[in-house]
């Protein structure tokens, strides 16, 4: 058999141009149809395509009708979403027009908070316990957010715990956790594996699903979070009653701000600090938060050490760090220690409410290297009085969101993120 390859050739071209020929007539068709006064829905289904639902995507590249991106000639593609779950939605992304943007509904009924701790353990004391009580009275005055009391968790698996904020979720309405102790299943890493503490975004934030969903091979993205939770915990060196004091101070701490938030944030600039090393260094730092943002080497010591003395309501971090030191700049290093930073705080006050830290080490819980007691920066962040230590990536609008929703905890059920580490109370506010 003699095989032509120009034939072939040819053949393969007229394919080519015979699918661009279809796929263009089907494009221009639907916005011709589209211009015509048809809506995007109408103009799809005339084509024969599949007009996805708010919370849907393409399988593949959607026509665009400029209004919306949910025409699909395939099939369109969702989420996970039960009847009690945090709904997704796309759009317009209100900044740019363009189709694709999502956002998250949280489930309203879902609004209660609770502390969650370990049944018995060393923080299921009488004083601690009437600490949490006096935390909840005092949310209740500032937010007007209900609780369904104190939970105790009597197991020590992460799966357990899993499935125990599913059922606080489900059965009593609670959108908002704070974990305390270092006796519960998330603190539970090692140097090489920090997956358990990772779990709260990717496990326990979302019901009866992952928060990292795979429809298929190439079809990943991150969920919608039905629950916000942070995490509260003592150096994990600490002697029993060390930790005991250290978290029971905390919790005061967060109840006076609740009970005298106005006394607390007229104290700060409604703005942002960005402290960072000379490398890359810009005075104008695109940070994604809705507020002024002002910036400062941490090379330039004096001038970091007054713009500290000024009070941000947000320091963002972005140097370099370590466990035992972190690139603020204070005290005349570029990079100070851990008792440097909360040496400052108590001379100076807490510079800043809020920390968004971009720094390495920024969320390990042990220094595994030298055994350092007083270890390590969001526990010393939680000591100095900060009220929301956190890192975070991914995010398509919780930074911007942050200054003015009702608490960082419902920014983020309200935002798609991949990643969210929160250190502090969950219901931190700005506003």
């Amino acid at each position: 058999m003699v095989t032509n390859k120009k034939g072939i050739v040819t053949i393969i071209i007229l394919i080519i141009v015979g699918v661009l020929i279809v796929s263009g007539t089907t494009y221009y068709y639907l916005v011709w149809e589209h211009k015509r006064g048809l809506s995007a829905q109408e103009a799809c289904d005339k084509a024969g395509g599949y007009f996805c639902e708010e919370y849907e995507f393409c399988s593949d590249f959607p026509i665009d009708l400029k209004e919306t991106n949910r025409c699909c000639l395939t099939k369109c593609m969702a989420a996970t979403q039960y009847d009690f779950s945090t709904k997704r939605y796309c759009g317009l992304d209100p900044q740019t027009g363009k189709p694709g943007y999502c956002t998250c509904k949280p489930n309203e009924e879902k609004n209660k908070v609770v502390v969650v701790i370990a049944k018995d353990g060393i923080f299921d004391s009488d004083k601690i316990n009437s600490q949490i009580l006096k935390y909840y009275e005092a949310v209740k005055t500032d937010l007007n957010i209900d609780n369904a009391g104190l939970k105790k968790f009597a197991g020590t698996t992460l799966g357990k715990l899993e499935t125990f904020i599913e059922d606080i979720y489900l059965n009593d309405n609670v959108g908002y956790v704070i974990l305390i102790g270092d006796d519960l299943p998330v603190a539970n890493v090692t140097k090489a594996n920090m997956e358990n503490l990772a779990a709260i975004h990717e496990k326990l934030e979302c019901v009866k699903k992952d928060c990292w969903e795979c429809i298929d091979k190439e079809h990943c993205f991150s969920a919608c979070k039905d629950v916000a939770i942070s995490y509260i915990l003592p150096p994990m060196l600490y002697s029993n009653s060390e930790k005991a004091d250290f978290i029971l101070k905390i919790l005061e701490t967060y109840t006076n701000y609740h009970k005298d938030f106005e006394n607390y944030i007229s104290k700060y600039q409604k703005s942002v600090l960005h402290v960072g090393d000379p490398e890359g260094f810009t005075e104008n730092p695109l940070l994604g938060y809705d507020l002024p943002v002002a910036a400062v080497q941490n090379t330039d010591y004096k001038k970091v050490t007054n713009e500290f003395k000024k009070k941000y309501l947000i320091l963002h971090i972005g140097g370099h760090g370590a466990t035992t030191a972190l690139g603020l700049g204070l005290t005349n290093k570029q990079y100070p220690s851990l008792e440097d930073y909360l040496n400052f705080a108590k001379e100076n006050g807490v510079p800043a409410l809020f920390v968004d830290s971009g720094a390495c080490q920024a969320v390990t819980l042990k220094d595994f290297e030298t055994n350092l007691k007083h270890c390590c920066w969001p526990q010393i962040f939680m000591e100095s009085g900060v009220w929301a230590y956190y890192a975070e990536s991914g995010s398509y609008g919780l930074l911007k969101s942050l200054s003015n929703e009702e608490t960082i905890g419902l920014a983020i059920r309200k935002n798609i993120e991949r990643q969210n580490f929160v250190f502090g109370d969950i219901l931190a506010h700005m506003k």
